[in-house]
């Protein structure tokens, strides 16, 4: 090997080094400063990390029929038979010569299917023997897509851009310091990268994640496996949409599976899980693959990033569902309705906060009144529910403590102003016998209580002390739409109307829940002692659309976010 470079030289050195484990803070600093802008260098570790986990696969098979079909789309099958060919060649390897510790257990290694015989017990010494044919010729770089588009890219290595329809190579490096970038590759795969991320294809079915974050989408690749490389573990998708996360704290690498099946397979070690749509893992150098919660938010997927795209140029509508992929990333969110319609059961309301999706949703109507109806919401292709007064509709939501709140908490809706004099009424009701959580109305100038008038109401309340109270009066344009939020912390209410303070009282409410918990009216309201309904002036007349409840206080600056995002 006296043709090798010095710096190859003490490269394979330290991946000897770090593979035997006594590589240390010291060692890996030297290869992160070896590897850092030497494309020469970068591709012999991605090679080397490629073997050493074939080889790792190897002591797993009887014979190597599969886990060569998965390689020979990187090597070919000539990769293989050179392998053979050179063990034929090379003397046989003691157990004592750099010896290191797979596993407790050594297994040996048995024929394949091209007639490779490993009757190895070292790793290491295979290694510096396929070394010796494999890395003094690096593989010729090869175009495998083009970047689709970005969003507020700055990359690293191209003068801060790289225009949208440039080439992607394998074995050159990609670094995106800031923003969103689409990938595109040329057997179908997508692959959205989240900034900041440091990246390098393989193949057009491969690549090597050293930090950030990938949300990929796999095309019908002909060996059927899309493969994702990090320092910790290998991700083997098997034709999906996952998203991969690398260089977590501890070198942890998360994996989370929107749809289809994946494999995730730790370095180090012989762990590995299959993962299906809905499920997330970690994986560490050397450890357990363990599960993990499943978060779609993780991750900017294909719908969020072409909703963000479009939301640059595009129409009110494509701003609103580009920014409601954040404001679902609040952990303060406990609900959120009429953001989309369940097409097989329209008479479900779907509650589509992540965090507690599938568990808060409503019905409409009940044994005792009518189903309110689906209609255009703030733009088309948007739907909403309208409610007309003097058909007795609403929708319950089962009693929940996630529900049942005191404070502090915001609730944010839409609210359309029809021709007439009727609007308003019992937006959203949570109470029970003897006690109000919470109740928020906009009653207009028909309400039977005149001093209720053309006021918006709020109630928290024990029955032995009733606290509410009524903002000053509001009359707003008819055939219009209006943002309304409140807020509270427990000692005043707060009420915004299009992102703007319109009044703010004082409001001493409940301090102690208890086990207590009360289901959520829309639409109306019922009388607690009695659980009956309340008189029909007060049901709600209107189109509502976009119901948020969050279990904090929204400042004045993210109301103003919700009204700018979402003004039609």
């Amino acid at each position: 090997m006296s043709n090798e470079s010095k710096d190859i030289i003490e490269l394979r050195a330290l991946l000897a080094q770090v593979l035997e484990g006594s590589g240390q803070g010291q060692e890996i600093a030297r290869l992160n400063e070896l590897l850092k802008s030497n494309v020469e260098l970068q591709r012999y570790y991605l090679d080397y990390v490629d073997v050493c986990q074939g080889l790792g696969d190897l002591k797993e098979y009887d014979d190597v029929e599969e886990l060569g079909r998965q390689y020979t789309a990187t090597y070919g099958r000539e990769f293989w038979e050179d392998l053979a060919r050179l063990e034929g060649e090379n003397p046989a390897v003691e157990p004592e010569v750099m010896p290191v510790e797979i596993e407790k257990e050594r297994k040996r290694l048995v024929t394949g299917k091209f007639g490779l015989v490993l009757a190895i017990s070292s790793m290491a010494a295979m290694l510096l023997m396929v070394f010796h044919f494999m890395f003094l010729q690096a593989r010729p770089p090869v175009v495998v897509g083009c970047l689709a588009g970005s969003i507020d890219a700055v990359w690293e290595n191209h003068n801060g851009g790289l225009a949208t329809g440039a080439d992607i190579v394998t074995g050159v490096p990609l670094e995106l310091k800031k923003g969103l970038a689409r990938i595109l590759l040329f057997n179908g795969s997508s692959v959205v990268v989240d900034s900041p991320a440091n990246l390098c294809f393989e193949s057009s079915s491969s690549l090597y994640l050293q930090s950030g974050k990938l949300a990929i989408i796999a095309g019908k690749l002909p060996e059927g496996i899309f493969t994702v490389r990090t320092d910790s573990c290998t991700v083997v998708d098997h034709g999906t949409e996952f998203g991969v996360s690398a260089g977590l704290f501890g070198g942890q690498t998360e994996t989370q599976v929107l749809s289809g099946r994946v494999e995730v397979k730790a370095a180090g070690s012989q762990s590995r899980m299959m993962l299906y749509g809905g499920q997330a893992a970690q994986a560490r150098i050397g450890r357990e693959v363990k599960a993990a919660r499943f978060d779609r938010t993780a991750f900017v997927f294909s719908d969020e990033y072409q909703a963000r795209e479009n939301a640059v140029s595009g129409s009110t509508y494509d701003r609103w569902k580009a920014y409601c992929y954040e404001l679902h990333r609040d952990p303060s969110l406990v609900a959120s309705y009429f953001h989309v319609r369940d097409i097989d059961s329209p008479e479900r309301l779907v509650n589509s906060a992540p965090l507690t999706e599938g568990m808060l949703d409503g019905t409409f109507g009940d044994i005792a009144r009518a189903k309110p109806e689906w209609v255009q919401g703030r733009w088309p292709g948007k739907e909403a529910v309208r409610f007309e007064r003097g058909k007795d509709q609403s929708i319950l939501i089962p009693a929940s403590e996630k529900l049942t709140l005191l404070n502090p908490f915001t609730i944010s809706f839409w609210l359309y102003i029809p021709e007439g004099d009727r609007y308003g009424g019992h937006v959203v009701s949570c109470r029970k016998k003897g006690v109000v959580f919470y109740q928020v109305s906009l009653f207009d100038s028909e309400y039977s209580i005149k001093s209720q008038k053309s006021r918006f109401e709020f109630l928290q309340f024990r029955s032995e002390d009733p606290q509410r109270v009524y903002g000053k009066e509001f009359m707003p344009e008819r055939d219009s739409w209006y943002n309304i939020t409140v807020v509270y912390d427990g000692g005043q209410a707060l009420f915004y109307v299009n992102g703007e303070m319109w009044d703010k009282l004082a409001c001493e409410g409940l301090t102690e829940q208890g086990a207590e918990s009360a289901e959520l009216v829309i639409g109306s309201a019922k009388i607690g002692l009695t659980g009956l309904y309340t008189g029909p002036d007060g049901d709600l007349h209107g189109v509502l659309d976009e119901l948020l409840i969050f279990n904090r206080c929204l400042s004045g600056d993210e109301i103003g976010q919700i009204y700018s995002s979402g003004k039609p």
